[in-house]
């Protein structure tokens, strides 16, 4: 009787084998780095849009809706949101998706504050 590999088991092979043709090509890999390969590997898959949030504390709350509504709206494609932390910025928020990168961040604003003056 022959055991029926489950979907996990799949998965595991499949990550098995990234990281065994990392290392055979000379790919030094971290598993924080592959799950972002991973989550880009899929949104491409599934002709998703990743779209990045950086905020002070990593959560965008409610704002993360209305960015994903607006973003979908104007690529017309599913949008998939990661969020990260970056206390640097002091507040607001830092957008990126495809080649856009839109900072509405307070160290932005002082940052061009100072250049201003």
């Amino acid at each position: 009787m022959t055991h029926q590999p489950t979907p996990l088991d799949i998965t595991k092979a499949a990550i098995e084998t990234a990281f065994d043709t990392f290392k055979a090509t000379g790919v030094n890999q971290k598993g924080s780095d592959f799950l972002e390969l991973l989550r880009e590997a899929i949104d491409e898959y599934q002709s998703t849009v990743p779209i990045t949030l950086t905020s002070p504390n990593g959560d965008a709350g409610s704002v993360k809706d209305l960015i994903a509504d607006v973003v979908q709206a104007k690529l017309k494609k599913p949008v998939s949101i990661q969020e990260k932390a970056d206390p640097g910025i002091i507040g607001g928020i830092i957008i990126q998706f495809k080649d856009e990168r839109i900072d509405m961040s307070v160290k932005k604003a002082l940052l061009d504050a100072r250049e201003t003056l």
